[in-house]
């Protein structure tokens, strides 16, 4: 599948269209000579680098990571980016909180991703629990009957709270 698509300029605008496959659009100035690979190479690496659709940062709270998420967990790069990151995480910490609250959408990726890093995390011992997500993750979870295998919180502070919980009290 291609990276990019381009997309003709309107006939009274010197710029070009590059359309992505997450639908995301990108005008570029001027060409004299038309497009070329080279620009559209450009662009592409650009995109991966400063536009891939979702974002990772993560914290530490009272010994638990903190992993906050952002934008869509799509098949390919994001889904794979999230497993690499969440499961050098898991050889600091067991315990793993997943802040959804800005991930705007979802794809059957995705959730499979979430899966196989629960899977992952409980096979070394540890949790991964989900915090603070939106309608669209809660409907797709809902659906998938997903809600049953994970520990969902309203907050990550509530998330954070019951690992410190569970560990007093086991």
């Amino acid at each position: 599948m291609p990276i990019a698509r381009i997309a003709g300029p309107p006939a009274d605008s010197p710029e070009l269209a590059i359309l992505f496959q997450r639908e995301y659009v990108v005008t570029i100035g001027l060409f004299s000579q038309g497009p070329t690979d080279s620009h559209i190479r450009a662009v592409a690496r650009l995109w991966r680098e400063g536009v891939m659709a979702l974002n990772i940062t993560d914290n530490r709270i009272d010994g638990v990571i903190v992993v906050h998420l952002s934008g869509a967990i799509f098949f390919d790069e994001e889904s794979t980016f999230l497993r690499v990151h969440v499961k050098a995480l898991l050889d600091k910490s067991h315990q793993i909180v997943l802040d959804l609250g800005n991930v705007t959408r979802i794809d059957s990726s995705g959730l499979g991703t979430l899966v196989a890093l629960y899977a992952s995390a409980r096979k070394v011992g540890g949790d991964i629990r989900l915090a603070n997500l939106g309608n669209h993750i809660k409907e797709a979870l809902r659906i998938t009957r997903l809600v049953t295998v994970f520990d969902i919180f309203d907050s990550t502070e509530d998330a954070v709270a019951s690992f410190n919980r569970a560990t007093a009290t086991g």
